[in-house]
């Protein structure tokens, strides 16, 4: 199970710029995501191994968590380098120490569900950023954290 080790160093979430974020965004966050965002505002977790549904080992490594706090690791920066690579209706919220994004869902039929963004298999650069290179992982944020460290649901 998965377990924050290090929380964020630059202090709580401001709930003002929370609220500007999600209407920037168009839509509220999912309330699991939004809950550990509330509390960690950005943070490492251990385990930190990703195991891909169906797969025996693990694939790579989860970084941290990005937060709302204007330094390094903020979740508007990675919404504004993200918004030609990836979905309209995913929100990146992670990342691993190869560029590949752990994102979720916020609107849809995919909110709340936690995806995995493989950059070598995407097509950036398409008039539309496409569902290439993603991977379902979990149905939920709380299982996506749940299941670090060995194989994810899927959904």
């Amino acid at each position: 199970m998965g377990e924050v080790t290090i929380s964020n160093p630059y202090g709580p979430i401001d709930p003002q710029r929370l609220a500007a974020f999600e209407a920037r965004i168009g839509s509220p966050l999912p309330d699991q995501f939004r809950r550990f965002l509330a509390r960690y505002n950005g943070a490492e977790l251990t385990p930190c191994e990703l195991v891909l549904p169906g797969q025996p080992e693990p694939f790579t490594l989860l970084s941290r968590t990005f937060g709302l706090h204007g330094a390094d690791g903020d979740l508007s920066v990675a919404y504004d380098n993200c918004q030609d690579i990836i979905p309209a209706e995913l929100l990146a919220f992670a990342e691993d120490y190869g560029g590949n994004l752990f994102c979720i869902g916020v609107r849809g039929e995919c909110r709340g569900r936690v995806y995995f963004w493989d950059h070598h298999l995407s097509h950036p650069g398409d008039e539309e950023p496409n569902w290439d290179g993603l991977t379902l992982l979990a149905g939920s944020f709380d299982s996506f954290v749940v299941h670090l460290g060995r194989e994810q649901p899927g959904g």
